[in-house]
């Protein structure tokens, strides 16, 4: 088992996380052509509904853009010599933590 362990040693960090970083590009993609679609319609953009739901997709990206900065942080943190202290990388988490509550409130 150590020897196994051994192997991915030399396995950088960002391909541990390159998984969750395809997602994260899959969830720009789709603000990107929420974005568009916004604002190629004029119907949409005079219902409440509508306006309500594009706001949504708005706060959800920038939330999920936290958890993508904490994520690259965190990367770095352990792949690079030079360490950033704990609680610098994770000042995204806490923003987030913060800004959350009244985005479920909302």
């Amino acid at each position: 088992m150590i020897r196994f362990l051994w192997y991915f040693k030399f396995v950088p960090y960002g391909v541990v996380f390159l998984p969750l970083w395809i997602w994260y590009g899959l969830v720009v993609s789709g603000v990107i052509v929420g974005i568009v679609r916004w604002t190629r319609s004029k119907e949409q953009r005079q219902e409440d509904v509508y306006i309500y739901q594009f706001k949504s997709m708005i706060i959800s990206a920038s939330l999920q853009f936290l958890v993508f900065l904490t994520e690259l942080l965190i990367a770095i943190n352990i792949d690079t010599q030079d360490t950033i202290p704990w609680s610098v990388v994770f000042v995204p988490m806490y923003i987030l933590s913060i800004v959350s509550i009244p985005t479920c409130i909302w």
